[in-house]
This record gives structure tokens, sequence and C-alpha cells, in this order.
């Protein structure tokens, strides 16, 4: 993100028969108020979902984000992605985008592809 952030302390492995296909992480954006200072008030929540490596997909890499602060079932939300999307999604080909609604406090991924 480009803001300043930091990530929770707690991961969640998606998996299937005990094979990891997916994470989810919640990240903690630090937006600035009118004085260019942190405001807790402020304070961004996104869960980034992202697809784990095997043999068969050698990459890993960040399939999509949800906003936790502007969806009520974020978490289910994000798991209905890395449930539906991350085994297909195609690394640094393409672009992971915002599922639900976003909010002003969210952040801005810095994505590896254009």
């Amino acid at each position: 993100f480009g803001q300043f952030n930091r990530v929770n302390t707690t991961i969640e492995w998606r998996l299937d028969n005990g094979k990891p296909y997916a994470t989810i992480l919640r990240w903690f954006i630090e937006n600035s108020n009118s004085n260019g200072e942190f405001d807790r008030n402020l304070e961004g929540q996104v869960l980034v979902i992202s697809r784990v490596a095997d043999h068969e997909k050698p990459q890993s890499c960040v399939v999509g984000y949800v906003d936790a602060r502007a969806n009520s079932n974020a978490n289910e939300l994000a798991r209905k992605i890395a449930d539906t999307t991350a085994s297909s999604f195609k690394c640094f080909k393409e672009k992971p985008v915002y599922h639900g609604n976003r909010g002003k406090l969210a952040g801005d991924p810095v994505n590896w592809i254009e």
C-alpha cells in the first residue's frame, strides 16, 4: 500500500485436503488527518487475499482485496474470493482488484503490473 501500514499477527490459511492454496491477511492502513498526522479514527483495514505457490503453479501473488471497514461480511467475502479465484489467478498477468464496497480509508495498493 502507498500509505504507511502494518499487518495483523494472524493469517488465515485456506486449505484443500490439507494443502494450502490461499491466505488472507488483514492490513491496517495508517491514513493521515489534515495536519499530516496519523489518526486512529482514519485507520483503514483491508483483507489481502494471496495465492500460495505449489509445484504446479510456482508463483505466489496477491489476488484481491476486501475493505474490512466498508463490508459487514468482509471475512466471508475474502474467503469466497480465496476459494473461487486464488487457484486460477494468473500471477503477474492479472491485476488484483477490490471486491465488495471500497471506502475512502482502504488505501492504495501498489501493483506489480499495470
